[in-house]
């Protein structure tokens, strides 16, 4: 028997966290380079409201927090009722 987990508050929002690493001279291309994923899986997570498989999200996160000089508790978030990662 599997308990329910309660949905998230909040998610990670992925367009502003590549939004923000643009602004910090990071574009797409690169990011996508460094990383070793594709500028259109990239462009999907800051243009279309994807959501990265587990893996893909943890080196994007890593990446960023490196960048920033920031912790994963000060990530961007969004409500999760607004969020493409919803499971309902």
């Amino acid at each position: 028997m599997s308990a329910e987990r309660p949905a998230p508050l909040s998610v990670t929002d992925w367009a502003a966290m590549l939004g923000e690493m643009r602004r910090l001279g990071v574009g797409i291309d690169s990011l996508g380079r460094h990383l070793g994923m594709p500028r259109t899986t990239l462009q999907h997570y800051a243009y279309m409201g994807g959501q990265p498989k587990h893996a893909e999200g943890e080196r994007l996160i890593a990446f960023w927090c490196q960048l920033t000089e920031r912790t994963r508790a000060e990530l961007p978030t969004a409500s999760a009722e607004m969020s493409a990662a919803r499971s309902d």
